[in-house]
């Protein structure tokens, strides 16, 4: 899916993120994820409520503040979606469309016992969503 044109279908305030999963050689990002049970107003085709895979392809660009090198993902971690959505000032020529987000932790890591959030940015040639058993 076309991230300008899809992402905002999907209703990821508040949702929780399970993990980050960057595969550079594969050029794909995954994010596990419990999309929120949204109770209010929403368009007809806005997706809530439902667990799945978001998987970014052609990603490049990847950065992460702070830095996740070394960070391992359990139980005892995950984040909860603050804003995840399409940036077109991190647009790149070759067609590549920008996604900017920020996340909270919903457990502080030890090594980082100052940061609660995670801000998250790249760029990447479409999106899909795999949806999972709950």
């Amino acid at each position: 899916m076309k991230i300008s044109k899809h992402l905002h279908k999907f209703h990821l305030h508040d949702s929780t993120v399970d993990a980050l999963y960057f595969v550079p050689s594969e050029k794909r990002l995954i994010l596990p994820i419990r999309l929120c049970d949204w109770n209010g107003d929403s368009e007809p085709d806005e997706i809530f409520g439902k667990a799945g895979l978001l998987v970014f392809h052609g990603v490049e660009n990847f950065k992460t503040e702070p830095g996740l090198t070394g960070f391992v993902w359990d139980q005892n971690f995950g984040l909860e979606v603050l804003d995840l959505d399409y940036r077109p000032e991190l647009n790149l020529s070759d067609g590549r469309e920008g996604v900017w987000g920020l996340f909270e932790f919903k457990t502080i890591p030890r090594d980082k016992p100052h940061q609660n959030v995670l801000e998250i940015s790249f760029t990447a040639t479409h999106f899909e969503w795999l949806e999972t058993q709950q």
